[in-house]
């Protein structure tokens, strides 16, 4: 089979001159004289002398494959968080002591009656 190409992508082909029946996974197709007979490695298809002339053209150069294109992606990273330690305050020491009234307190207070 010749190398032809559809839509860019390359394909075998071949133009029967005698009837013949081929075996296609959908079962048996029969190809009439003229007719080609299209392999694009997943499936077998028939196409008419017109038809095929219409979506195909020939190879006259090895054909190239484009590689799928690289897609890279960049993701900004977060810088790693500053943790600050601040040391723990040193103990204070409380001293208790006995609450006196202030003196304006004491004035304020009701005084006991003296007779």
């Amino acid at each position: 089979m010749s190398k032809y190409l559809r839509k860019q992508t390359p394909v075998e082909a071949e133009q029967l001159q005698e009837q013949k029946t081929i075996k296609t996974r959908q079962g048996h197709l029969s190809v009439k004289p003229g007719e080609w007979i299209v392999n694009d490695n997943t499936e077998i298809s028939v196409f008419s002398d017109a038809n095929f002339k219409a979506m195909f053209y020939p190879v006259t150069e090895p054909v190239a494959v484009p590689a799928a294109p690289v897609i890279t992606v960049s993701v900004p990273v977060a810088p790693e968080p500053v943790v600050t330690v601040t040391p723990e305050p040193e103990p204070v020491a409380v001293v208790a002591t006995a609450w006196a009234a202030p003196a304006a307190e004491a004035e304020a207070a009701p005084k006991k009656r003296t007779k």
